[in-house]
């Protein structure tokens, strides 16, 4: 998980359950709970990560919704040092008005 920062693209395919259990085996407890954002699709999905230097929180979309297609994930990473970074496929819409770092994870 310490890879996370320096490759945002090692999170594409990965579920929000995954990067918890990862996180919270290295010493960082995390959390999965359902995002709550009023006015968006209510797919997201929150990590939640406690004690880590970096990552605050890991933000796994399933698709479908504004930005992508049904079936088109996406991740959006939180970090208390370098901002957000959006990991997103080819087919998101919207992306020039992603604020932080894009990283497109099948290019």
């Amino acid at each position: 998980m310490d890879n996370i920062t320096g490759d945002p693209r090692s999170v594409a395919g990965r579920s929000a359950q995954d990067i918890a259990d990862q996180f919270t085996a290295a010493g960082y407890p995390a959390t999965v709970e359902q995002s709550r954002k009023r006015g968006t699709s209510g797919n997201a999905v929150q990590v939640r990560i406690q004690d880590h230097p970096e990552i605050t929180n890991i933000q796994v979309h399933p698709g479908g919704g504004r930005h992508t297609p049904e079936g088109s994930p996406y991740w959006k990473i939180s970090t208390n040092t370098a901002g957000k970074t959006w990991v997103i496929p080819g087919n998101f819409r919207g992306a020039d008005e992603l604020g932080g770092n894009v990283i497109r994870y099948d290019e």
